[in-house]
């Protein structure tokens, strides 16, 4: 069975829990994970909204150094991100806007990483040890997946590819596979910057086929691999970087990870007071 296929899959049946039919008022929505408009559907309520809520993601990574299929612990990376949908004309076609905000930390003292020292190179190197990625970025979302616009500043060109799905479901239990497969060349490298990120979503689907749920409970498996991150100055060398590590979406700040929470108010408190505003921009 290749990995399209679904086992316990009815076609357009819903399936329940008993907790999740006391709470549905409505009729259950009647989905099929086979079916594309229904598949994009379903991606749009595990991972963000069907009304305009703000979503919380965080995600606990640990990244590694990969040299001759050797794999090295080199740091934690502590990510949230802010988002918001704006509705378009269908279910499918909408857009998002997000924030994201990631710490590098060191895996024993669990502190800021302000300073790095490559073990390869011997270098001491500044990791991003704060930031946002510049302002809150905007992503179209069809029933063919994403698309992230033209390229940002400091970029000449950038290959994507985002697929929605596929979903797969058994029993009461549902994922829903988002990958984002990139090539990106920066100004001033000679060689593009390959990155493959691949996450798997958990929810529940008695959750995605109630109505009144707009935004369903929901986790991740998250698994990257990518060329050599750019302020470790690896030049030629062989290898690359791989991470690792779960997520979670939550519906307000004050649900995010203690450690994440707390780096936010020390080092962007308009953030943590108002993260409406700081998405708006």
């Amino acid at each position: 069975m290749n990995r399209r296929s679904v086992l316990g899959l009815l076609g357009a049946v819903p399936l329940f829990g008993i907790g999740a039919a006391a709470r549905a008022s409505a009729a259950p929505l009647m989905l099929n994970p086979r079916d594309k408009r229904d598949a994009a559907f379903i991606f749009r309520k595990v991972l963000y909204s069907l009304d305009d809520r703000l979503i919380f993601w965080w995600m606990d990574i640990v990244r590694y150094q990969q040299v001759a299929n050797e794999l090295t612990p080199q740091w934690r990376l502590l990510t949230g991100s802010i988002a918001q949908v704006t509705p378009g004309a269908d279910d499918a076609t909408y857009t998002v806007k997000s924030l994201a905000i990631p710490f590098y930390l060191d895996l024993e003292t669990n502190k800021i990483l302000e300073k790095y020292k490559n073990p390869i190179t011997g270098e001491t190197v500044e990791p991003r040890t704060f930031g946002t990625g510049g302002p809150p970025s905007v992503t179209q979302f069809t029933i063919d997946g994403a698309d992230e616009g033209p390229p940002r500043a400091g970029i000449v060109s950038a290959e994507r590819r985002e697929p929605i799905g596929p979903v797969i479901v058994q029993g009461d239990e549902c994922w829903v596979r988002a990958d984002s497969m990139a090539k990106i060349m920066f100004q001033g490298e000679r060689k593009p910057f390959h990155v493959s990120d691949m996450s798997d979503y958990h929810a529940k689907w008695s959750d995605v086929t109630i109505p009144e749920i707009k935004s369903a409970p929901a986790r991740k498996y998250f698994v990257d691999v990518l060329s050599w991150q750019r302020f470790l100055n690896m030049h030629e060398q062989p290898g690359g970087n791989v991470g690792r590590g779960p997520g979670g979406k939550v519906f307000s700040f004050d649900d995010m990870p203690d450690d994440w929470k707390k780096l936010v108010a020390e080092r962007a408190p308009k953030i943590a007071k108002d993260p409406r505003s700081a998405l708006a921009g």
